[in-house]
């Protein structure tokens, strides 16, 4: 689990640009989730989704399906990733919260996820494949992360 704050407001992605904002590796280096905020054009609004893989290597994805809109302004954003509990269990998950209250009303979720393969040993946070055409800056505060429990606001 773990939790940060954001603030987009400064950014601008042009188009329907991306870039991966928190990500999970496993020690050799290989990706198990991302957290992605993209723009969308249509809406004119930034959203974030999350991405994570499975033990066939492939990603289940929200993108398109389920994202969440962020609004300008100072976000918390909660990360829980696990992999699944046993080989063939296919219990493994990742909920990404957005200023939730406890109520999990402002969460999305993928799950019944085949990762009990998958280990998460590091993590980055930050700007991540940015694409070029990406100008400004956003902030980022107060990063905490934990191995059981909720965090909360």
């Amino acid at each position: 689990m773990a939790r940060f704050y954001v603030n987009l407001d400064a950014m601008s992605l042009p188009g329907s640009e991306q870039f991966e904002h928190f990500i999970g590796y496993v020690s050799g280096g290989q990706a198990q989730f991302r957290v992605v905020f993209k723009h969308d054009d249509g809406l004119n609004e930034n959203r974030l989704f999350v991405e994570v893989r499975d033990d066939a290597g492939g990603f289940a994805s929200t993108e398109g399906v389920s994202e969440l809109a962020i609004p300008s302004g100072w976000h918390a954003i909660e990360v829980d990733w696990r992999a699944a509990s046993t080989r063939g269990a296919d219990d493994g998950q990742i909920v990404v919260c957005l200023d939730d209250d406890g109520s999990r009303l402002s969460c999305e979720q993928l799950s019944a996820v085949d990762n009990d393969q998958g280990r998460v040993d590091f993590v980055q946070w930050g700007a991540l494949g940015a694409d070029p055409s990406t100008t400004g800056s956003f902030d980022m505060d107060d990063f905490d992360s934990r191995r059981a429990g909720p965090i909360g606001l």
